[in-house]
């Protein structure tokens, strides 16, 4: 097996496992996803590198979408406090 193929293959599943947490909430799926980026990131590994810059895109990805539905969740409880407002008085 060449060296290419080998770093080929590493990213089509680096690429694939972005795919998957990005489109899953199943525990177990995310999970394991994270345990096997957490093996591939060993900063001993000659693929540390590429397997870092994957893992820190896919946390800021995943911070930015957890941004948004907390800003959406506050809009709506917002909204509510404000309907609630009116039958308050």
């Amino acid at each position: 097996m060449s060296v290419c193929f080998f770093l080929q293959s590493l990213e089509s599943l680096l690429r694939l496992m972005q795919n998957v947490v990005e489109r899953h909430t199943e525990t177990e799926v995310l999970e394991n996803c994270a345990k096997t980026l957490e093996v591939l990131c060993t900063e001993d590994h000659a693929i540390y590198s590429r397997c870092d810059v994957i893992r820190s895109t896919l946390i800021d990805r995943l911070v930015n979408k957890l941004r948004e539905v907390l800003d959406d969740y506050s809009t709506l409880i917002a909204g509510v406090i404000f309907l609630f407002s009116f039958f308050i008085r």
